[in-house]
C-alpha cells in the first residue's frame, strides 16, 4: 500500500488516512492520539542519523556520553514548534469533559468548532499555546512565536470587529479571553511591586472588551438569544474579576439566567453578585474622610447596615451548599503518622478526596467564598473599630475563628483537587490507599480548578500567616506547573494583600 506524504504525523505512522481537519484530526481524537499537527513534529532520532544525514559532522576520538550525545540529537533537530504547542495546549490545558459545573477553563467543544472558521481566534489560542509551552517545557523560542502571534490577534481582532454586522460573538470573545490569558502566563507581580491587588492586572483592557462584546450580543435585535458555552464562560470571567475588585460589571450583568447559569449555579451566581456589590460599598466607605463627606453616625450606620448584608450572605452560602449536599460529599483520609510526608505538598495529614475533581473543585470553591465574604465581615468591623473605640471584641473574635476553621478545611481538600494524588488498591507509601502522583502525571486542566479559592486565600490579610504561607506556595506551584507567571510570583515579596 501506499500513502501520500499529507496528512498528521500519527496517521501517517499508523499508514491510516488523515481527514485533514484543524487543529487536530477527527481520526486522533476518536482514537484518542495525540495530534501534532501536519509538518514535522519533534520526535526522537537514532543518533547516527545526525551524522548519516551529514548535517553534522562526525566528532572524532572517543564516543561522546550519552548526555552530550543527547545535547547533541535536541539542538539539531528541525521542530514544528506551533503544531506542538497546540496539541500540547489542546490534550493538557483544555478540559475533554463537558459536564464541569465549573468551567474554569475555556469551553473546549465551542473552541475546536470556531477554530478554523475565525483567524482571530486561532491567532488568539496560537499565541496562549505557545507562550504556555515556552514557560511550562523550559523553551524560550516558543515565546517569540507567542508574541508575533498575539500582535497579529490584536490587529486581526480590531478588523474583525470592525463590521458590526459580520461580527462573529463567540469566536471574538473566546479570543478575547484567551488573549487574557496569554498576559496572566506573561505578568508577574515582580513587574509592579506597590501597586495595589485590583490595579496590578494587565489584562483589564481585554475584559473591557469582553463587557463590550457581551453587550453587544445582549442588545443585538437577532430574535431569540440563546445562551452558549463561550457566553457563559466570558461572563463568569467577569465575575472572578469583579470579586478581586479589578473592574465594576453594569447591571445588566447581574442576571444570571439571561447568560445560561442554571440550578446551584445560578443560585451562587446571586450570592456572589451581592458579595460583589458590597465589597464596592466597603471600598468606598474605607475611603471617607472623617467629617468631611458624612458624619460618625452616618457611617457607622452605613457599615452596620453593610455587616448584616455581609452575615445575610454568609448564611445564603450555607444554606445553598446545604441545599445541595449531595454534590460534594467527600472521604477523609490520614497519611501514616509514622511515615514522613511532604509538608510542601500537604499542610497536615488529614486530606479529603472526592467522586469527581468537579466536585472538589465546587467544594472548594465554596470554601473559598465563604473566607472571602467573612474577610469582607472583618474588614467591616475593623473599620467600625476606628469608628466607635468602645466595639466588643466578641464578633471581631467569632469572625476570625470561623475564617480560621474554613482554612483549616480548605487545606485538606487542596492535594485532592490539585491531582496530586489518588486512590489506588494497595495501601500506598503515604498509608491509607493513597498513592502520591508526579509532576507528569498531573492533569494541567483539573489544578486549574483550584486556582480561584488559592487566589482568594493567599491575598487576604485576615487569614493567618502559617496558612497563607502553604496557600501561597501551592499557588506558586500551580502557576509554574500552568505556565501562569502571575501565579508562580506568589511566593515573591511583591505579592499583594488586599485589605478589602
Amino acid at each position: 500500500m501506499r500513502f501520500s506524504g499529507s496528512g498528521c504525523q500519527p496517521c501517517r505512522l499508523a499508514r491510516k488516512k488523515c481527514d485533514n481537519t484543524t487543529p487536530i484530526c477527527r481520526r486522533c481524537a476518536r482514537n484518542g492520539r495525540t495530534c501534532y499537527g501536519y509538518r514535522q513534529a519533534f520526535s526522537v532520532l537514532h543518533d547516527e542519523n545526525i551524522y548519516a544525514s551529514r548535517h553534522q559532522k562526525r566528532p572524532q576520538g572517543p564516543r561522546a556520553n550519552a548526555e552530550s550525545s543527547a545535547s547533541l540529537i535536541s539542538t539539531s533537530l528541525s521542530r514544528d514548534l506551533h503544531s506542538e504547542a497546540v496539541a500540547y495546549f489542546i490534550h493538557c490545558h483544555l478540559d475533554p469533559t463537558t459536564n464541569t459545573p465549573l468551567m474554569m477553563g475555556p469551553p473546549t467543544k465551542a473552541l475546536l468548532s470556531n477554530w478554523n472558521s475565525s483567524p482571530v481566534l486561532e491567532l488568539a489560542a496560537s499565541s496562549t499555546a505557545l507562550v504556555l509551552f515556552s514557560r511550562t517545557k523550559k523553551y524560550p523560542p516558543a515565546a517569540k512565536l507567542a508574541f508575533d502571534s498575539y500582535q497579529k490577534s490584536l490587529t486581526t481582532l480590531r478588523t474583525a470587529l470592525s463590521v458590526p454586522e459580520c461580527i462573529d460573538i463567540d469566536a471574538c470573545l473566546l479570543a478575547v479571553c484567551l488573549l487574557g490569558r496569554y498576559e496572566d502566563a506573561v505578568f508577574t507581580f515582580d513587574q509592579g511591586i506597590g501597586i495595589p491587588f485590583e490595579e496590578s492586572m494587565q489584562n483589564r483592557r481585554h475584559l473591557i472588551g469582553a463587557i463590550a462584546l457581551l453587550e453587544y450580543w445582549v442588545n443585538c435585535p437577532s430574535g431569540t438569544k440563546v445562551p452558549t458555552d463561550t457566553i457563559k464562560y466570558a461572563r463568569r470571567t467577569l465575575r472572578k474579576a469583579a470579586i478581586f475588585g479589578q473592574i465594576d460589571l453594569p447591571d445588566w450583568l447581574r442576571d444570571g439566567a439571561l447568560f445560561g447559569e442554571q440550578g446551584i449555579m445560578r443560585d451562587l451566581d446571586r450570592i456572589l453578585f451581592r458579595a460583589i456589590n458590597v465589597r464596592s460599598q466597603l471600598t468606598s466607605v474605607s475611603k471617607w474622610q472623617p467629617g468631611s463627606q458624612l458624619s460618625c453616625l452616618e457611617t457607622m450606620s452605613t457599615l452596620r447596615a453593610i455587616q448584616r448584608e455581609i452575615s445575610a450572605i454568609d448564611m445564603a452560602l450555607i444554606e445553598c451548599r446545604a441545599l445541595h449536599a449531595d454534590i460534594s460529599p467527600c472521604t477523609q483520609h490520614t497519611l501514616a503518622a509514622h511515615r514522613v510526608y511532604s509538608k510542601q505538598h500537604f499542610f497536615h495529614p488529614r486530606v479529603y478526596s472526592h467522586q469527581s475533581y468537579a466536585k472538589a473543585a465546587h467544594c472548594a470553591h465554596c470554601y473559598g467564598y465563604r473566607i472571602l465574604v467573612n474577610h469582607l465581615l472583618m474588614c467591616t468591623l475593623r473599620l467600625l473599630a476606628t469608628y466607635s473605640p468602645f466595639q466588643p471584641r466578641n464578633p471581631l473574635v467569632e469572625c476570625q475563628h470561623t475564617i480560621d476553621y474554613l482554612t483549616e478545611e480548605l487545606t485538606s481538600i487542596i492535594p485532592f483537587g490539585l491531582d496530586r494524588f489518588k486512590i489506588s488498591d494497595d495501601p500506598g507509601l503515604f498509608g491509607d490507599h493513597i498513592t502520591i502522583k508526579s509532576d507528569e502525571d498531573r492533569r494541567l486542566y483539573v489544578a486549574e480548578l483550584m486556582t480561584l479559592p488559592l487566589l482568594i486565600t493567599s491575598t487576604s490579610d485576615s487569614v493567618r500567616m502559617e496558612y497563607t504561607d502553604w496557600f501561597r506556595s501551592q499557588l506558586g506551584d500551580t502557576g509554574r506547573l500552568l505556565g501562569y507567571g502571575i501565579m508562580e510570583s506568589a511566593t515573591s515579596s511583591s505579592w499583594p494583600i488586599q485589605k478589602y
